[in-house]
């Protein structure tokens, strides 16, 4: 598949222009028309972690912080990474029309089973290193007072959320196109400061919908939602780069779609 670095070169922007408010619309579409699927993977993510970590966390509170880091770290990347990877891949199913099933997931951890383990350990080091920045800045200026440590608290808190605004397209990139990994954080970057202010509004939406899930009826329904959205507005950008055909839309002016016409 022809990298979007170079296909960038040969489509000017203004053929395809992506609204985010079209995307979270659509993809509030594709969650209410496959409500149960999401809700299964979902819980398929909650089940594998989200308890484990909460059960850890109380259970093995007193071991040092590097080794109970270290269990989270491989779990996360052993087991979490692959159901994460399935329900990728069931979300790009649902945005692609191609016929979900719930097996889906299992299939998508199958197929990306190594890939997922890659990119989930990178992005556990690389988002630990830029917490720790942060932190570390935080503390010195909170402890010393000096005005020094101000900006460059700024700096590592803005590296720290544009790494997750690239996080926001590396799954589905994944799943999309199954690049090398070191590619695949490549292309999120170039992604993400090619369409700043539309992964931003994106990406507030995803963090309202992690506000919203934290509530213990929401919660369900988290890993599941945010999948199909960030896969949608990964299919929207790669759009506007002639990487994804874009289907032609009837907009009719009723408000939002809620279910299937009979």
């Amino acid at each position: 598949m022809t990298d979007i670095e170079e296909r960038k070169q040969d489509i000017s922007p203004s053929d395809y222009v992506p609204k985010p408010w079209v995307t979270l619309k659509r993809a509030v579409g594709d969650l209410y028309d496959n409500l149960g699927l999401v809700l299964i993977a979902s819980f398929a993510w909650f089940a594998v972690a989200a308890i484990p970590t909460g059960l850890g966390l109380s259970l093995l509170s007193n071991l040092p912080i590097p080794y109970l880091g270290f269990i989270i770290f491989v779990w996360h990347t052993l087991v979490v990474a692959p159901v994460l990877a399935g329900i990728f891949h069931l979300a790009g199913n649902i945005a692609k029309r191609e016929s979900p099933a719930i097996l889906d997931i299992i299939e998508g951890a199958r197929r990306f089973l190594i890939p997922s383990w890659q990119l989930a350990a990178l992005q556990l080091i690389v988002t630990a290193i830029l917490v720790t920045d942060v932190v570390f800045f935080l503390s010195l200026f909170v402890s010393t007072r000096q005005t020094l440590y101000a900006p460059l608290m700024a700096v590592a808190l803005y590296a720290l959320l544009f790494w997750g605004m690239m996080v926001l397209y590396q799954w589905p990139l994944l799943v999309e196109q199954r690049p090398p990994t070191f590619k695949l954080i490549y292309r999120s970057f170039l992604l993400v400061a090619d369409n700043l202010s539309f992964t931003t509004i994106v990406y507030f939406a995803i963090i309202l919908l992690t506000i919203l899930c934290i509530s213990p009826g929401m919660a369900i329904l988290y890993m599941g939602a945010a999948a199909v959205i960030s896969t949608n507005a990964l299919r929207d950008l790669l759009k506007k780069y002639g990487l994804v055909e874009v289907e032609p839309e009837v907009i009719e002016d009723k408000g939002w779609r809620l279910g299937k016409k009979n």
